[in-house]
């Protein structure tokens, strides 16, 4: 009985210990499996990491060349408003230069008008001076 028992118990732990020594495969397997997987994420992260910093990188030159190009378009801008002036003043000096033309025609023929109190009707009057101590407000 005592024998029968031994090797009961015998049996029963070595039994037990070919499942403990599965469990302990598994658990290592397992184990080299999450390794691998956190070196490949490791890996991956680091991949991630470099791309965030070119990204970063492109993004900050894309903000230079937009700031480069409205600093560009306003210098244009300003161009075509220089030269819109310019060709405005060209006109006016043209008309007054056709018109005193016309006036010495004129003249010559002994048919000329008094020219017109303003050169350019077109352009905007300067606002007079105001007398000091007044006050557009008072």
């Amino acid at each position: 009985t005592d024998r029968a028992r031994a090797a009961e118990e015998l049996g029963f732990l070595s039994a037990k210990t070919d499942d403990d020594q599965r469990t302990i495969a598994f658990f290592a397997k397992a184990n080299e499996r999450l390794e691998k997987l956190n070196m490949d994420l490791g890996a991956q992260l680091a991949t991630l990491e470099q791309e965030r910093k070119n990204l970063t990188a492109q993004s900050q030159q894309e903000k230079e060349a937009a700031k480069r190009e409205e600093r560009q378009l306003a210098e244009l801008r300003n161009r075509v408003d220089q030269l819109r002036r310019g060709k405005l003043a060209m006109h006016f000096q043209q008309q007054e230069a056709q018109t005193r033309d016309e006036f010495l025609r004129d003249v010559k023929r002994g048919t000329a008008m008094p020219p017109p109190t303003s050169a350019s009707p077109t352009l905007p009057t300067r606002p007079q001076a105001r007398p000091i101590g007044s006050h557009s407000w008072a």
